[in-house]
């Protein structure tokens, strides 16, 4: 199975996973885009992973869900890139998980209690190796994605 997995804010780790072998992991950074403006900063976010929904055809998008609290009608910019990137899902008809940051720890190294270091051990046993924090935290979402 296809799994492609995000770990949401300004620098989006993204991974895809492949029968349990990694194709990619790349971290997605709008940090300038954002700073312009907010509106063509999630335009091209949505045009990027739409693409990669559409080259790759996987079969699950999985998104950690952001622990960030909501204050009336404004979003953490975790929240929005997780809606903008679902809304691409609908549209390449792919479905989609959010999982919590627990959920994937305990997928992944046993333990929903288990810290970044953990996880990033577990991955390392699995030869599952990203470039970055960011890129590292999408690997396990996907991997977590395998498990449901």
């Amino acid at each position: 199975m296809t799994i492609l997995g995000l770990d949401p804010g300004l620098r989006t780790g993204v991974a895809l996973i492949r029968n349990g072998s990694l194709l990619f992991a790349c971290d997605y950074d709008c940090r300038d885009d954002w700073r312009e403006d907010e509106g063509q900063a999630m335009y091209r976010w949505h045009a990027f992973i739409l693409g990669q929904l559409r080259e790759h055809k996987p079969r699950l998008l999985v998104i950690e869900k952001a622990n960030g609290a909501r204050f009336g009608s404004t979003l953490t910019i975790p929240h929005t890139v997780r809606i903008v990137a679902q809304m691409a899902a609908y549209a390449a008809r792919v479905e989609v998980r959010l999982l919590s940051v627990q959920t994937i720890r305990k997928r992944v190294c046993g333990s929903g209690k288990a810290k970044k270091p953990d996880v990033a051990r577990a991955l390392d046993k699995r030869g599952l190796h990203a470039s970055n924090d960011h890129a590292r935290d999408a690997v396990a979402v996907a991997l977590a994605g395998e498990f449901a």
